[in-house]
């Protein structure tokens, strides 16, 4: 599997490799998708584009001086919220890391681990607590249930860049999936 599964990573990089955004960017980003299906965190995200004032990345200084009924009307729940103003107050101190994220409540492990991921800090993680990616793996391995996190780790232990191997899954769809089984080409609408 790890033959076929590089094959196919090294040939289509450009589809699932994205544009490398900042810090403040991606916790935003992941903050406003936690628990929520793609199809809202998708509309969500529109309406703070347009509060951003239609630019590429989310901005500090425009996010500083929106109000909680500004997030509200976004879509955003409280708890999600207050987490955007903890790290809102990170970024103006000149204080977002990693390891001060950790210690805002509602900022839990698989969002540290995805933004280690997003972000290039670290090459060496797998996001194994995402269903999506348990579940593309699944059908990669031709398994007839999804995989736990504890089967994933089997599959993927001997990969040296673990971090790739989550941006792949992450990205791609069932349709990709369907033809790395079926030894085909994969085209960018083949990924997310």
């Amino acid at each position: 599997m790890e033959e076929v599964l590089n094959k196919y990573m090294n040939v289509t990089k450009d589809f699932w490799t994205l544009k490398p955004k900042t810090l403040f960017h991606n916790t935003i980003s992941l903050l406003t998708s936690q628990k929520i299906k793609f199809s809202e965190s998708r509309a969500i995200r529109k309406k703070l584009y347009e509060l951003n004032e239609n630019r590429e990345e989310y901005c500090p200084k425009i996010f500083a001086n929106l109000s909680f009924i500004n997030f509200k009307n976004c879509g955003l729940e409280d708890n999600i919220i207050n987490c955007m103003f903890e790290v809102i107050e990170l970024e103006k101190s000149n204080k977002l890391t990693i390891e001060n994220l950790e210690n805002i409540k509602g900022i839990g492990p698989w969002t540290i681990k995805s933004l280690k991921i997003m972000n290039k800090l670290d090459d060496n993680v797998f996001l194994f607590e995402d269903y999506w990616i348990r579940q593309r793996l699944s059908e990669i391995v031709k398994s007839d249930k999804i995989l736990t996190q504890s089967e994933c780790k089997k599959y993927v232990n001997n990969y040296k860049n673990l971090s790739d191997v989550s941006r792949f899954l992450w990205r791609i769809n069932k349709n990709g999936t369907r033809k790395i089984l079926n030894n085909q080409e994969l085209e960018r609408s083949d990924f997310v």
